[in-house]
């Protein structure tokens, strides 16, 4: 049914069309919207932890205002995409139709690039700001809390490697989310704007295609980091393999501290025991 481009006709053809390219730009800003909620949920919970705020932990109410926005703002890909013929007439193609809109041909120009310049801003721009921003104020946050109480040394350096670890996650969620979809919009943007420097990219092979997969990538990278660059995930994953592999499974540090403690108290005992014995 579809290569690149080439479609099949009819109404299958144009009711596919429709619905493909629909549903991919749904789930693409689906995506970038769920990681703005996550991004102010995750601001509450650290630098507002007793404020109520209903609207962030609705599930449903989140959940239902990322899919209807979602669905509005690519509502219009419902009328512009169709499966018309090739300037050749060899094939049919799926595209946009901007005579839908207008029949004068600068004017189409104008409604694309308006609505692509549009789309860089509402779903890059300003969610990267946000994310960014919020992420900011986390990192400044973690960064300057202090364990409560009198703290030694091993316990600082504890609380200082903790911290660099939150703040790189953070760090690399951000700017994974910057470089994986920048050069997406700046194919959309190069094919409206600047189309001559458009057709030059396009003679590479893959290009688009490899820029699109990587914009698509950046919602299956994101949950790797973050259960990767946990610690405890990466212990208890090991373990896991190391059980699959017939090996003994290493013990928790926090049980290997538990053990080490018990130990010292009962040979305290046992000292104290044979202290009194020997006197």
């Amino acid at each position: 049914m579809y290569a690149r481009q080439t479609w099949i006709s009819g109404g299958l053809g144009s009711v596919t069309c429709k619905f493909v390219n629909f549903s991919g730009g749904l789930s693409i800003a689906a995506s970038i919207i769920t990681l703005v909620f996550i991004s102010l949920d995750r601001y509450f919970a650290i630098l507002h932890p007793f404020v109520d705020v209903p609207v962030i932990r609705n599930t449903k109410l989140v959940t239902s205002v990322i899919w209807i926005s979602s669905s509005l703002y690519f509502s219009l890909y419902l009328v512009l995409f169709d499966s018309v013929p090739a300037t050749d007439g060899s094939r049919w193609d799926c595209r946009m139709v901007w005579n839908y809109l207008s029949s004068d041909r600068s004017k189409q120009y104008e409604v694309a690039r308006a609505y692509f310049m549009t789309t860089f801003v509402v779903l890059y721009l300003i969610p990267l700001a946000i994310i960014a921003g919020l992420y900011i104020l986390i990192g400044r946050r973690l960064w300057s809390r202090e364990i409560p109480g009198v703290t030694t040394a091993h316990q600082k350096r504890q609380n200082e490697s903790s911290k660099r670890k939150v703040l790189r996650m953070l760090i690399i969620v951000v700017v994974t989310f910057a470089l994986c979809w920048l050069p997406t919009h700046i194919m959309h943007l190069l094919g409206y704007f600047f189309t001559d420097t458009y057709k030059a990219l396009l003679a590479f092979g893959h290009v688009e295609t490899s820029f699109y997969f990587l914009s698509h990538a950046n919602s299956a990278i994101n949950p790797c980091f973050y259960i990767f660059l946990n610690e405890r995930f990466n212990r208890e994953f090991k373990n896991i393999l190391r059980c699959c592999f017939c090996r003994p499974r290493k013990e928790d540090i926090n049980s290997v501290q538990s053990v080490y403690q018990k130990s010292s108290a009962t040979e305290g005992t046992m000292l104290v025991h044979q202290h009194r014995t020997s006197t």
